[in-house]
């Protein structure tokens, strides 16, 4: 019965053509323009999210170690290699770096020092997160990376001799005494990662210095084992296209998982300086730290800046929508009408009035099936020439990624169907209650 009808309801299209057509055509541009704005603002925000990413360092967790108490004074190093390592094992964490300040450093260049703030450890992996703007990070003792002010001051005391390759006096303090080191300049920091100021993470500053971590001594015994503890790090995640904020909520719940959950060095070093300050009669330091997400606020707001503009522009897509089924409405009401006779034939022939509604309905479904499946394909090309124009007119040099939505073309032919069936109702209907007599009188 119901494939019957389905050849029916073909023929019937097939033989009014250019009526069919014209009604597949006002649904392919109604469900065809939401189409291409979402598949556009998603790009945009997916753009944008990259933007963060590349620019911003939106995909980066900092951690700042902190403690309290009557020896609060001393650096906070909290942070052990071997944490570092279960974090890197995390699904959705790309890379982790580790960085600490070297006590009593100085550098100078022939006896000349130079206006160095901070001389940090770092681990050999800090390429990873931060940009030079020529050479590369410390692999080894020996090496130095300069940040814009010291290279600038050791281009003027050689000013005919570049800055890579020079040799600089470094001395620091470890286990107590003072090292004397060279070091030749290997790289020189170029753009400087944002990082929250207020929580004591800047990143890199123009006057700083970093060489390898080795050069920070294992100053706690954990399990019978020397450690080495810093009080920076840095987690780079996994950005997988729009599922950057998800991720980086995660991440930031695993990274506690991982530090006050045993085996935790961490808390391995918080236990030992409790028996430490128990045996001396001290009071306890507390040791913390601080999970910051700089893109934590920026994040949120693009989704619902992109949200918004979505909103609006998809509304005025659904006007389109509402035109494409008053169309078909129409176009099946005329159908109903030239068709009175035909009607007629197919009661006295013993057809239900189910039955001629679900022809109506049928037709109705068959021309909305064939407008969204073009939609989507209109939909999706169109979104290129939106994607041209908004680079025209706005003069940006933003490049907008094309997003496959799978789910929302799905939908989109779902909803098709649905706007078939929302407005073959009235016409169905209407045919179902023609009277057969009548019908067949009228032609």
């Amino acid at each position: 019965m119901i494939k019957s009808l389905f050849a029916l309801g073909w023929s019937s299209l097939q033989v009014h053509k250019l009526r069919s057509l014209l009604a597949i055509l006002m649904i392919t541009v109604g469900i065809g323009a939401i189409v291409a704005i979402v598949t556009v603002a998603a790009g945009v925000r997916l753009a944008l999210l990259q933007g963060l990413v590349e620019f911003y360092h939106a995909d980066v967790v900092y951690l700042q170690g902190h403690t309290q108490g009557e020896m609060s004074f001393e650096i906070p190093r909290v942070f052990s290699e071997r944490d570092a390592q279960r974090i890197t094992e995390l699904p959705d964490v790309r890379a982790v770096g580790l960085a600490g300040q070297l006590e009593g450093g100085i550098l100078s260049n022939h006896d000349q020092l130079l206006p160095a703030g901070r001389i940090m450890a770092g681990s050999t992996n800090l390429g990873e997160f931060f940009s030079l703007k020529d050479g590369r990070f410390p692999q080894g003792s020996g090496q130095i990376v300069l940040g814009s002010v010291l290279a600038e001051a050791v281009r003027q005391m050689a000013p005919n001799d570049p800055v890579l390759g020079q040799i600089l006096t470094f001395k620091f303090l470890q286990g107590g005494q003072v090292k004397t080191e060279e070091v030749r300049v290997v790289g020189i920091f170029g753009q400087v990662p944002v990082a929250p100021d207020q929580f004591g993470l800047s990143g890199v500053r123009d006057d700083d210095a970093y060489v390898s971590l080795d050069h920070l001594l294992p100053t706690e015994k954990i399990d019978g084992v020397q450690v080495r503890f810093v009080e920076e790090m840095i987690v780079r995640v996994k950005a997988k296209d729009v599922q950057l904020q998800e991720i980086l909520q995660n991440v930031r719940v695993q990274i506690t998982q991982v530090f006050t959950e045993p085996p935790s060095d961490f808390l391995e070093l918080v236990d030992e300086r409790n028996k430490q300050a128990k045996e001396n009669g001290s009071s306890r330091v507390k040791f913390g730290f601080s999970v910051i997400i700089p893109a934590e606020d920026a994040v949120p707001g693009i989704e619902e800046a992109v949200g918004r503009v979505t909103s609006f522009v998809g509304f005025i897509g659904a006007f389109a929508l509402i035109v494409g089924m008053l169309g078909i409405m129409a176009v099946m009401v005329i159908s109903v009408t030239e068709r009175t006779r035909e009607i007629g034939i197919l009661k006295a022939i013993g057809a239900t009035t189910s039955a001629i509604m679900q022809l109506f309905l049928i037709e109705a479904a068959m021309l909305c099936v064939w407008g969204s499946a073009l939609a989507v394909v209109f939909g999706a090309g169109m979104s290129f020439l939106v994607k041209g124009l908004m680079r025209l007119f706005l003069e940006s040099g933003l490049e907008i990624p094309f997003v496959f939505l799978p789910g929302w073309y799905a939908g989109a032919l779902a909803g098709g169907i649905l706007v078939g069936l929302t407005s073959g109702l009235y016409p169905a209907w209407r045919a179902a209650r023609v009277d057969p007599i009548v019908a067949l009188r009228s032609g």
